[in-house]
């Protein structure tokens, strides 16, 4: 855990990293994460793919909640050529999310657009 964010369950993986996962050009890989933070602050994730050569620029795919319940996160990755590639997953706290969250939570408790005009000029 890096400050209050914390990236576990990695995937894919094989033998706990001792060996490279394998796919072939063209192949969808998909990635998987465990993302959360301590307290109700909203994140998001980003899988960042680097060949290990350094030949090619990184490419950054974004990743999308696929278990709430579970802090589950989830990307595909396509090699586009063949080598080794390398790649990471990377987190932060993400403040529109969590404005979002507190907003539709307050309309659906009921409050009036009037109630809400502060939340959402600050939003805005």
């Amino acid at each position: 855990m890096i400050g209050r964010l914390a990236i576990s369950e990695v995937e894919p993986v094989v033998s706990d990293g001792s060996h490279p996962a394998k796919a072939v050009v063209g192949e969808h890989v998909p990635v998987h994460a465990t993302v959360w933070r301590e307290g109700h602050e909203a994140v998001a994730a980003d899988v960042v793919l680097a060949p290990a050569d350094g030949a090619s620029p990184t490419r950054t795919v974004p990743m999308e909640l696929d278990d709430p319940g579970l802090d589950r996160w989830r990307a595909v990755i396509v090699p586009d050529r063949e080598g080794m590639w390398t790649y990471r997953v990377d987190a932060w706290g993400d403040p529109w999310r969590s404005w979002l969250h507190g907003v539709r939570a307050k309309r659906d408790a009921g409050q009036s657009a009037a109630a809400l005009a502060a939340d959402l000029e600050s939003g805005a």
